[in-house]
């Protein structure tokens, strides 16, 4: 159960002497701040540091490391000696992060014009009065939901984060909140398959497997801790497979590297499912016993047949199962009752007339992948095909996902039919054998207390259509002005889609924008309002997503500077101000909440006693171990031991018995839905980025990101080792195409397309296919010498997935003019 640091509040001095580490191995290992030199003879001074456990909440890899601290201030952090974590370039710019002088210091109040980046000091009962007056007003004038709220991954803890004090808070607020349009796909296909994000093996398992095949990610550099795992059943003589249209550093480091082109995904996997039925490589006991493969399809309506269609006197009352033909007893019958349920051929139902089973609906789906179709299709060598669906074919193997193919708008379908794989070989259950995410999210302790006490919940907006709501004040028909935002733990213009149209749409004709956060970031630099946000050094918070199945702490391990304060104590100030007015009546009762009273309410409230306590987590104990697993077998998770997915039957399913759109967005969007469209995994094209797409003459490259091993979205941007590392953004061209276009390495060029353009340093790598560029994500205007990286993104979205599409973009490029954009240095006055 426990995994107790060895070294747990030790001295630096004691932390050296337990782990046999000198003072010049640290210096080498460990990391200053922004010009911070380390006096060796002060460093052996017991007296003057101190270790706290810091852990990293930004959405990578959830890293916990040694926080070094002398006379109150950060000085390093450092590896834990014994533990996984080797800590990153992104981690290590906290350190920078904390003290840079980019950061937002004090409560400031827009001086000059919106984006101008002009700014006058005030004090923080100025600020919340001028928050609380403005948000009750609108409130009155228009409706709660005129006030709204936009949050999105900056730190992910679960009291200072967009999960925990602060939604309880808007909740209270009863505002709009913008509800999360990206990274939805792959999520939301595994739920259709009866598949959980958390479900599979534990990292350490993953030597037991045959292969592994990491499908469109990068762990190299997106979540290095999972890279450790990998590197390790590497070296234990698993193959690693990569399968990915960039060149990026996993595919580097792969034993191969498959290259299909962008988006065809789900024409991939379905050729696969064709060759593993072709080759008699699917795994029948599986599929009949533990997926609802034999259930009989309703001919009057596509959706499962069930027990009340072929026995008008059943008692369903509390169940209407599906229902299957039983070739054991030649009967229709709940197909968890069946013993040996029939996958084809079934006899014509009295009343009904002919049915087929999903197994013969998904079999006539494939009928036409074959492999030449679709090694064509997807531009690769047939005998590579053959080769991946090979490799696939094996019960006993790991396929890795993270958001890479959900990227596209087809995403969600190319992860339904990525699911299709270990659901026809039976890849669950046992050692070796897994299917999922990158990481495990244990997030069961926030549930009661980050809503008030009458279960108030506020309405969620997807973020995709906040523009067109801002701009017609509807929702789905229905009246919803908005007037103000809020803006915590996110950066929309810097990390959304169509950027200018925001600028446009939503930033200009809002009356008032609050920004809290630690530094000026685009969304800052367009507020009305700015809030200081603390660092993480500065607070303490439980952190429940890990590679492994284990929470964290991270230690507070400084007094908030300047003007800051931890988020759950500025949050109970604004309580406060809004609770004194009986507009809020939801809100007096957080008022005066201790940071104590709200972990007892997170790890012993009753819906979360079985989740926590029971298994031995508490927050005194997770004080005093520092990290503690969830799983209380100290040998690796199995997923799905007992094969009971997440679907009615508790099997797993090929073909959707009702399908939905997502969220809702427009009624124009919900009338594109077409539920017999969504029920199997079907290829389609974007419109602006398909290789017959009628901009293809116009835009002739598609522009595609991916991530880098110095910055988490926009995290991480300041003046610091990162931007040492690398400090601007880039552009990888294929070097026949420089050529057409003429463009040599280290050109300056412009990319470009009617949303907007961009600036970037042109790259010229074979790696890139041709008509393929990419550049690495994250950063901001400010950086770029012109443009901005998501002004030239598409906000077309699927109407079923609702998703983002960050890589279905066609763009021009032509070398740059030289003239750069006007870039506005912060400016604060009566500091």
């Amino acid at each position: 159960m426990s995994n107790k640091p060895e070294n747990a509040g030790l001295t630096r001095r004691s932390f050296l002497k337990t782990t046999g580490l000198t003072a010049a191995s640290l210096a080498l290992v460990g990391c200053s701040g922004d010009n911070l030199e380390v006096d060796e003879d002060k460093a052996n001074v017991e007296s003057e540091e101190t270790i706290t456990y810091t852990s990293c909440s930004w959405s990578c890899s959830f890293c916990q490391y040694a926080t070094v601290v002398r006379d109150g201030h950060v000085v390093r952090t450092e590896p834990i000696p014994g533990r996984y974590e080797k800590m990153c370039l992104k981690g290590r710019s906290r350190l920078g992060r904390t003290y840079s002088e980019e950061r937002i210091k004090y409560p400031l109040k827009r001086a000059g014009e919106r984006g101008e980046n002009k700014w006058e000091r005030i004090t923080w009962e100025e600020a919340i009065d001028t928050i609380v007056t403005r948000w009750t007003e609108t409130a009155k004038e228009y409706g709660p939901n005129a006030n709204s709220w936009y949050t999105c991954s900056g730190t992910q803890g679960i009291m200072h984060s967009q999960i925990g004090i602060w939604r309880r808070f808007f909740n209270g607020l009863n505002c709009t909140v913008w509800d999360l349009a990206y990274d939805q796909a792959q999520g939301t296909a595994m739920i259709h398959c009866g598949l959980n994000w958390a479900g599979f093996n534990e990292p350490q398992d993953w030597v037991n497997s045959t292969a592994i095949v990491v499908w469109g990610s990068n762990p190299v550099e997106a979540n290095i801790q999972s890279w450790k795992y990998l590197a390790d059943a590497r070296e234990a003589g698993v193959p690693l497979i990569t399968v990915d249209p960039l060149f990026s550093q996993t595919a580097a480091r792969s034993d191969k590297w498959f290259h299909p082109y962008p988006g065809t995904d789900c024409v991939l996997a379905l050729g696969i499912s064709k060759w593993l039925v072709d080759n008699n490589k699917v795994n029948y006991d599986f599929v009949k016993n533990h997926s609802t493969a034999p259930v009989i399809i309703n001919p009057a309506d596509n959706s499962y047949l069930r027990l009340a269609n072929i026995d008008p006197k059943a008692d369903v009352t509390a169940d209407n199962p599906p229902v299957a033909y039983d070739l054991a007893t030649e009967s229709f019958l709940p197909v968890n009752e069946c013993t040996d349920p029939a996958l084809s051929d079934i006899p014509e139902i009295e009343g009904i007339g002919k049915v087929r089973t999903t197994w013969e609906a998904c079999m006539e789906h494939i009928k036409d992948y074959s492999i030449e179709y679709v090694a064509e299709f997807c531009e690769m060598e047939a005998a590579d095909v053959v080769e991946l669906a090979e490799i696939c074919s094996s019960d006993t193997m790991y396929h890795y996902i993270n958001m890479g193919a959900g990227a596209h708008t087809n995403g969600m379908h190319a992860n339904f039919a990525y699911c299709w794989i270990p659901m026809m070989t039976g890849c669950f259950g046992h050692k070796g054998a897994s299917f999922g995410g990158f990481d495990q999210w244990w997030g069961l302790y926030f549930g009661p207390n980050n809503v008030p006490t009458d279960g108030t919940v506020a309405p969620h907006v997807p973020t995709i259509v906040a523009c067109d709501v801002m701009q017609s004040g509807k929702y789905m028909d229905e009246d919803w002005p908005i007037k103000n935002v809020w803006i915590t733990h996110g950066n929309i213009l810097g990390s959304n889609i169509n950027s200018n149209r925001w600028l446009k749409e939503f930033f200009e004709p809002m009356e008032f924008i609050v920004v809290c956060d630690i530094d000026f970031t685009e969304d800052a630099r367009w507020a009305d309002l700015l809030l200081p946000a603390p660092h993480i050094f500065e607070y303490e918070d439980v952190v429940t997503y890990d590679t492994l199945k284990q929470i964290k702490l991270t230690e507070k391990a400084i007094d908030p500077l300047y003007d800051c304060m931890p988020e759950f104590d500025l949050v109970n100030k604004f309580c406060e101000a809004f609770g004194a007015n009986d507009y809020w009546p939801n809100l007096a009762e957080t008022v005066g909440m201790t940071a104590d009273e709200w972990w007892h309410e997170t790890f012993y409230g009753d819906e979360n006693k079985a989740q926590g306590v029971d298994v031995g987590i508490t927050i005194e104990k997770l004080r005093e171990e520092k990290i503690m697993r969830w799983w209380p077998d100290p040998e690796p998770y199995i997923g799905y031991t007992d094969l009971q997915f997440l679907t009615e039957t508790g099997r797993c399913q090929f073909y959707l018995d009702h399908a939905t759109p997502r969220v809702l967005t427009t009624p124009d969007k919900l009338e594109e839905f077409d539920e017999d469209f969504q029920r199997l995994p079907r290829y389609f094209d974007n419109p602006e980025s398909s290789r017959n797409s009628p901009l293809a003459e116009k835009y002739p490259f598609i522009f595609m990101s991916w991530r880098n091993n110095i910055r988490v979205h926009t995290n991480g941007y300041m003046r610091l080792w990162s931007r040492d590392v690398r400090p601007e953004p880039l552009i990888w061209i294929n070097p026949d195409d420089a050529t057409k276009i003429g463009i040599k390495n280290h050109d300056y060029v412009e990319v470009y397309n009617d949303r907007g353009h961009v600036v970037l340093k042109a790259i010229l790598s074979e790696a890139m296919r041709p008509g393929i560029t990419a550049y690495p994500k994250g950063y901001q205007r400010h950086e770029c010498k012109a443009g901005s990286l998501t002004e030239v993104t598409t906000d077309y979205y699927d109407a079923a997935c609702v998703n983002s599409s960050f890589f279905d973009n066609r763009v021009a490029i032509r070398l740059w003019d030289g003239q750069n954009d006007p870039v506005s240095e912060t400016e604060i006055i009566d500091a």
